[in-house]
This record gives structure tokens, C-alpha cells and sequence, in this order.
């Protein structure tokens, strides 16, 4: 929403990319990812944009209240260790990008011990 808008302004991305980045992400860190994506096929077309002076006022101003303890919760999220990834959960995904219904993935899983007994079971018990 609009204050993950104004969390990632004030990280320095511009409003309209935070927006567009937000629009297309499924999370904050997708948009984030997106936003520090620098695209170096093509250099940018024409003369270097001038600085807005205003711009620096900007920088050089404080934080607005409560910004910088946002910006530490993001980072917090954000470097905090990773979880060690649910074999389980990878499994089900794969098989979900398959094609395979929820239900379906469940019910074969229950019964099955490997991706390809599982696969073989919902083939063969279509649903």
C-alpha cells in the first residue's frame, strides 16, 4: 500500500518506479529486487539529467518520524538468516506447476514417498 510506497521513496527509489515495482512484485522484497535490477544492455538516451536542488534539500533534511525505524524493520527482514527451505513445500510447488490441483498434490504425497511415485499416482487416479 501507500506506506510501503513512501518505505521504498525513502530507500531513494522514485515514487512512480516503487509504484510500478509493487504493481508487478507478489512481495516487497520482489519489488526491492526489481527496483536494484539495473538494466546495462543499452545506455540511457541523452545528456545526464541535472540535479534538482531540492532534491539534495532532501537528503541533507532528517528522516521523517518513524522512517528510520521502518527502514531497519525492512532490513531486519531482509538480511535476516534464511530458513532452511521446506523440502515438502518445494515438492508441492513443483508439482502444482504441473498442473496438479492442491487436493490432488496432497492426496498423491500422502501416499507416495518420491516427485515421480507421486506423479505416477495422480496420473493414474485422475481426479
Amino acid at each position: 500500500g501507500g506506506g510501503v510506497v513512501e518505505l521504498l521513496v525513502a530507500m531513494g527509489f522514485a515514487r512512480a518506479a516503487a509504484k510500478e515495482a509493487l504493481a508487478e512484485a507478489g512481495t516487497v522484497t520482489e519489488a526491492i529486487d526489481i527496483l536494484m535490477a539495473v538494466d546495462t544492455s543499452a545506455p540511457p538516451e541523452g545528456p545526464a539529467p541535472a540535479v534538482n536542488p531540492s532534491f539534495l534539500d532532501h537528503i541533507a533534511s532528517p528522516a521523517p518520524d518513524g522512517v528510520v525505524e521502518k527502514l531497519y524493520g525492512v532490513a531486519g527482514y531482509l538480511f535476516a538468516p534464511a530458513a532452511k527451505p521446506d523440502p515438502q513445500a518445494e515438492l508441492v510447488q513443483e508439482l502444482r506447476g504441473m498442473g496438479f490441483s492442491a487436493e490432488h498434490v496432497r492426496a498423491a504425497l500422502s501416499r507416495c514417498s518420491t516427485k515421480e511415485a507421486a506423479v505416477d499416482w495422480m496420473l493414474s487416479h485422475p481426479e
